[in-house]
C-alpha cells in the first residue's frame, strides 16, 4: 500500500469519525432542549447537512412520536426503514408502535411480522403478532406463527399454552398442547 493510499484512508476515517461527532453533538443538544418542538429543530438542522443518518432519523421519529404527531413520525420510520432495507427490527418495533398507537393495526401487523421474518427468535414480537392475528380471526396464520416458536427451539410454558388457546379458537382439540404444557 502506497502512502498516498494510507493517507487517503486516514483522512477518510478522520472524516467519518469528524462527522459522527458532530452528529452526536446534535442528538446530545436535541435532548436538552426545553419543548419537543425546539428538540425537532436541532434534528432537522441536523439533517441537512446528513439527510440519510439513522440517527438522527430514528430521534426525529421519537421526538415526533412524543408530540403526537404520529403522521409524521410513521413517515420518518418509513423513511429510516427504507435507509435499512426493512432489515434493522428496532426500526420496525417502532414503526410497528407508532402505527398501534396511530390506529393502523393491519400496518403494525406487517411490521412485526418482518421483525419476526428477520429475527426468527424473537419470541416477544412472534406473540404480539400472534395476539394480533387471532384478534383480527386469522387463527391459523397465528397458529403457524407459534408453532414456528416451537420449531425453533422455544418449549416456553407461554408457547404451549398459546398454541392450546388457538387451537381451541380453531374449533379444535387443546389437550395436547396442554398435556405438554403441563410436563
Amino acid at each position: 500500500m502506497g502512502k498516498f493510499s494510507l493517507l487517503i484512508i486516514v483522512v477518510l476515517l478522520f472524516s467519518g469519525c469528524h462527522s459522527a461527532a458532530k452528529i452526536d453533538q446534535y442528538i446530545l443538544k436535541s435532548s436538552q432542549q426545553a419543548t419537543y418542538e425546539a428538540s425537532k429543530e436541532v434534528l432537522l438542522t441536523g439533517l441537512k447537512k446528513w439527510p440519510t443518518d439513522e440517527r438522527l432519523l430514528y430521534n426525529l421519529a421519537i421526538v415526533e412520536s412524543y408530540q403526537g404527531d404520529f403522521e409524521s413520525s410513521i413517515e420518518t420510520l418509513k423513511r429510516l426503514n427504507a435507509l435499512t432495507d426493512e432489515e434493522n427490527v428496532k426500526y420496525l418495533k417502532a414503526l410497528a408502535g407508532v402505527a398501534l398507537k396511530e390506529g393502523q393495526e393491519e400496518e403494525a401487523l406487517n411490521y412485526y411480522l418482518k421483525v419476526v421474518q428477520n429475527d426468527p427468535l424473537d419470541s416477544q414480537t412472534r406473540f404480539k403478532a400472534a395476539k394480533m392475528l387471532t384478534s383480527f380471526e386469522r387463527y391459523d396464520e397465528a397458529f403457524q406463527l407459534i408453532y414456528q416458536a416451537y420449531r425453533n427451539g422455544d418449549y416456553s410454558k407461554q408457547v404451549f399454552e398459546e398454541l392450546a388457546s388457538i387451537e381451541e379458537l380453531r374449533g379444535n382439540d387443546p389437550t395436547p398442547w396442554e398435556i405438554i404444557r403441563d410436563l
